[in-house]
């Protein structure tokens, strides 16, 4: 029982993990598109 709650627990922080980086990396495309963007705008 211990083990299964220990598998999950792996489960979920590998899962949060990865929605982290997926968040991190559309932020920085979003930002780095912004920045394009205002440098043609200015």
């Amino acid at each position: 029982m211990a083990a299964d709650r220990d598998r999950w627990k792996e489960r979920g922080e590998a899962a949060e993990m990865e929605n982290l980086a997926m968040h991190s990396t559309r932020l920085f495309r979003w930002s780095a598109a912004a920045r394009s963007l205002w440098g043609r705008v200015r």
